[in-house]
């Protein structure tokens, strides 16, 4: 669903996100307590994506793991080229 979303959309996303839900918070009752219970929900998620953004640092990191070396690389059946499988150490 999310797919098409890259560049500066996803890093807009979330920011915009908790700005509607602090407007929300500032509306009569019955939208503040929806405002206060999704912020109470989604706050720890918008800390950790600050700091892993900033500091890169977590899942919001913006790291990739890093990858297997040459020797312990397994190529499967479905992948359409014919390597010799290695031993595995």
């Amino acid at each position: 669903m999310l797919d098409g979303i890259t560049g500066a959309t996803s890093r807009v996303l979330p920011v915009v996100g908790t700005l509607y839900l602090l407007y929300l918070v500032t509306q009569p009752p019955p939208a503040r307590w929806v405002g206060f219970a999704c912020l109470a929900i989604l706050a720890p998620f918008a800390v950790g994506w600050a700091v892993g953004r900033a500091f890169g640092v977590g899942p919001w990191g913006g790291l990739t793991p890093p990858h297997e070396p040459e020797d312990r690389r397994v190529i499967g059946p479905s992948s359409g080229r014919h390597q010799p499988r290695t031993r595995w150490i």
